[in-house]
């Protein structure tokens, strides 16, 4: 649907709200995902520096780092999808594009929750309780977690392709494409960075 064509069906679904509310609903939503967005694309950059932390204090530093700038997600994230659902009744609800973001929503959601926060608390947990000093050989095996680089690569993926579907709005067939692309993309990176790692030390 047209942009045009967008605004005209929501100034008759909203008469009362009219453009303005319409306008400021969309920058919401485009500021929550931009947001989003730059918190998962710091991410692999924290989680380098985690890797590369030489003692518990720094370690949990950046721990700490992580647990406070990504503490407004929730919030941030529900805002998102409200926003979205309201867009919806502009007469997205059937579309490819909208039908995938919301999709990739409930993923971030769930990946960010499950495994990016319960893995990051264990670090910070762990890291409170130690003397500072060189990292143990636990607490390295905990911030080197494969199931946090997964997540991490596979959340940025999902929201590269939410931006190209809200930008592009393609039908169902490059729809599905694209959301192929950019998760199979981000589960080939994260396969190639692994894979680089341990070649590093025969180097």
């Amino acid at each position: 649907m047209p942009k045009r064509e967008a605004f005209a069906l929501a100034r008759d679904v909203h008469p009362r709200a009219g453009m303005t509310l319409y306008t400021a609903v969309v920058f919401v939503h485009v500021a929550s995902a931009t947001f989003l967005v730059g918190g998962a694309t710091s991410s692999p950059f924290v989680r380098r520096a985690m890797r590369r932390a030489g003692t518990v204090r720094e370690l949990s530093a950046w721990a700490d780092f992580m647990r406070q700038s990504s503490r407004a997600n929730p919030a941030v994230a529900i805002a998102l999808l409200a926003t979205g659902l309201y867009l919806g009744t502009a007469g997205w609800w059937n579309s490819a594009w909208f039908v995938i973001a919301v999709a990739f929503w409930v993923l971030n959601g769930a990946w960010g929750a499950r495994v990016l926060a319960t893995e990051g608390a264990k670090i910070g947990a762990a890291a409170a309780l130690l003397p500072d000093g060189p990292v143990p050989p636990a607490l390295d095996q905990l911030r080197r977690s494969e199931r946090m680089d997964l997540a991490a690569s596979v959340m940025l993926g999902a929201d590269a392709t939410v931006m190209f579907s809200m930008i592009a709005k393609p039908s169902w067939p490059m729809a599905l494409a694209v959301a192929g692309l950019g998760v199979g993309g981000a589960f080939a990176l994260h396969a190639f960075r692994r894979r680089t790692a341990e070649l590093a030390p025969a180097r």
